[in-house]
C-alpha cells in the first residue's frame, strides 16, 4: 500500500471541497480545537471570522441605477427645489412614458426615521427600454423641521419602492435651515 490512510482522508476531504481537514489532526492540534496562532495546543480557540453578507439580490424588474443628481447639500425649510437626475433602467422591463413608474424620494430625520407625508414623485418622461437612461425632473420640497435629514431616491412602481426588491437606494444628507 503506497499511500497511508491520512493521505487517502486528505484527498476525500479536498475532493469533497472541505476548506480544512479538521478530522486529520496531526501534531499541531487536535481534531476538537481548531489551530491557533501562538503555542501549538494552546487551548484557546481561534477567532470566529465574520461571515460575509450575502450579495443583495435583486429582483430583475425592479433593477435601476441612479447614475446622477443634483440635489444640493442645503435647504430651506419647506422650499422647492427642481433636481435633474439621470437613472438607468437595469431591470428586464420597458418603463412607460408616464406610466406607473417613477422617481420617488422620501426624507429621513436626524434619527434615520422617516417623516411622514415628506415625499414626492415625478414621472418618467419617455419610453426607457431596458439598459437605457433617462433625466428625469423632480421637485423636491424640503421637511419644515430643521437641522440634518437624509434624502432618499427611489424607483417606484405604483407603491411598491424598487428598494424594497433589493435595487440599490441612494442617500443624500441634506441640512434644511
Amino acid at each position: 500500500m503506497r499511500y497511508g490512510v491520512a493521505h487517502l482522508a486528505l484527498v476525500a476531504l479536498l475532493f469533497l471541497g472541505a476548506s480544512e481537514p479538521e478530522c486529520l489532526a496531526g501534531p499541531l492540534g487536535s481534531a476538537s480545537t481548531p489551530l491557533t496562532a501562538g503555542k501549538p495546543d494552546s487551548g484557546k480557540r481561534a477567532p470566529a471570522i465574520p461571515a460575509a453578507k450575502p450579495a443583495r439580490r435583486v429582483d430583475p424588474a425592479f433593477a435601476y441605477r441612479l447614475l446622477k443628481h443634483a440635489t444640493p447639500p442645503e435647504m430651506r425649510a419647506e422650499s422647492v427645489v427642481v433636481v435633474p437626475v439621470r437613472v438607468k433602467n437595469a431591470s428586464n422591463r420597458t418603463w412607460a412614458a408616464r406610466g406607473p413608474i417613477k422617481l420617488g424620494y422620501y426624507w429621513l430625520d436626524a434619527q434615520g426615521q422617516r417623516i411622514p407625508k415628506a415625499q414626492g414623485r415625478a414621472f418618467v418622461p419617455k419610453e426607457t427600454s431596458p439598459d437605457s437612461t433617462v433625466g428625469i425632473t423632480c421637485r423636491v420640497k424640503a421637511p419644515a423641521v430643521k437641522g440634518e435629514h437624509t434624502l432618499v431616491w427611489d424607483m417606484i412602481d405604483d407603491k411598491t419602492w424598487f428598494g424594497s426588491k433589493g435595487a440599490t437606494r441612494t442617500r443624500v444628507s441634506v441640512k434644511v435651515k
